[in-house]
């Protein structure tokens, strides 16, 4: 009898349709990540291929072909020196089409947009200050403390914590800045650490380092082009870190970038930002702040007036002639008044509206129905984009 109904179902199984692996793959590669995290829990076969490093990279390149926002992301820090840290993440459509209908919106009192509080499981103190210092293919780079860096996914929540890279903070005066991106060629995600010290009175020295998520491990330049860097984070774009840096010299400013595969260094061109305002106006607004960007997959250049942000986009990458102010964005600020409070330029639309963070406030600022925006200083937010992913920071998972 046993025997009888083992042979039935094998009989039942053998002649139920059966739908081939890789159609199966194909078809989970188009689903969002939140989907697919649900979906490891389907089978054992489902969540060894969901949580493949290949599956994760093929997911990556076939989502980054959708154009219609539906993987790009927004997360935040909201808080201040004096009261605990809170991480939210939302997504880009949804603050777009909030800030569209209302002119502005606040992400954390705004009802009408959907917004998620995250964590991040790694022990700090509530009143640590969080610095977000940049994304790549769904990893931030996150600053829990002066010396405290991980990479962290958001979206799968797994987090790595980087040693220690050994940069000695007992100067009087220094300076840190951080780069991130995505070396290809050794197929390795790397963080670039940038520190300023002042070791005796004023000698200033610079250290430059590199940590691989491949090795584990920190390296130190020697190569370091010279100049100090500002403009705050570095931008990944073409393989390569993009930092602002300054000279003591007649050279001024300059773009440098940072060749993640062979660590090699070059100058790119700057705008003629000078040479512009002079032709403009006689009376220049010498106290200007410029800060690097990276709007619509172009390097920009924002510099910032007393009452307006011009900005400047390379449309071919390391061609001068290339720059174009492209948008003047007027808006009320004193510079001295807010000097640590800034508006931060967050992403360019498809049909050219630039998303602004205000404050407490995003808005989406349209050139062609241009208006003056009010800054508001009322409460903080820090935020920058990213793209939805698998990608996780631990390469053994």
């Amino acid at each position: 009898m046993e025997n009888d109904i083992d042979n039935l179902l094998s009989i039942k199984k053998l002649e139920e349709p059966t739908v081939p692996e890789e159609i199966i793959t194909e078809i989970l590669l188009r689903l969002p990540v939140k989907s697919l995290l649900k979906f490891k829990c389907v089978s054992k076969s489902w969540f060894v291929l969901i949580s493949s490093y290949e599956f994760a990279k093929s997911h990556l390149k076939l989502s980054t072909k959708n154009d219609i926002y539906a993987h790009d992301r927004l997360v935040f820090v909201l808080g201040s020196k004096l009261l605990p840290m809170d991480i939210y993440t939302c997504s880009l459509q949804s603050v777009f089409e909030c800030s569209a209908s209302n002119g502005y919106v606040c992400p954390v009192t705004d009802a009408n947009l959907p917004v998620h509080r995250v964590s991040i499981d790694y022990p700090y103190e509530a009143n640590d200050w969080i610095w977000l210092e940049g994304s790549c293919n769904g990893l931030v780079c996150v600053s829990l403390s002066v010396s405290t860096l991980i990479l962290w996914n958001p979206a799968t929540r797994k987090l790595k914590a980087l040693p220690d890279s050994g940069i000695d903070l007992s100067s009087d005066y220094y300076g840190l800045t951080y780069g991130f991106g995505f070396d290809e060629l050794h197929d390795d995600y790397k963080v670039v650490e940038f520190f300023r010290f002042d070791r005796h009175m004023s000698e200033i020295e610079i250290q430059v380092k590199v940590y691989s998520l491949r090795t584990n491990s920190w390296k130190i330049l020697s190569n370091w082009p010279g100049g100090d860097t500002f403009g705050g984070s570095a931008k990944f774009l073409n393989g390569a870190i993009h930092w602002l840096v300054t000279y003591i010299d007649e050279r001024g400013c300059a773009i440098i970038s940072h060749d993640l595969s062979t660590d090699a260094f070059a100058e790119l061109p700057m705008p003629d930002i000078e040479d512009e305002d002079e032709d403009e106006d006689e009376d220049v607004d010498n106290d200007v702040r410029v800060q690097i960007k990276l709007l619509g997959g172009c390097l920009s250049i924002c510099c910032e007036h007393s009452t307006y942000i011009d900005i400047w986009v390379m449309k071919e990458y390391g061609v001068k002639k290339s720059w174009s102010k492209d948008v003047r964005i007027p808006f009320y600020l004193n510079l001295e008044a807010s000097e640590f409070l800034r508006p931060s330029l967050l992403f360019l639309t498809l049909d050219g509206k630039i998303l602004i963070n205000y404050g407490s406030n995003l808005r989406l600022y349209d050139p062609i129905n241009p208006h003056n925006h009010h800054f508001c200083k009322d409460s903080e937010i820090e935020a920058i984009t990213y793209f939805e992913s698998l990608v996780s920071p631990n390469l053994n998972d």
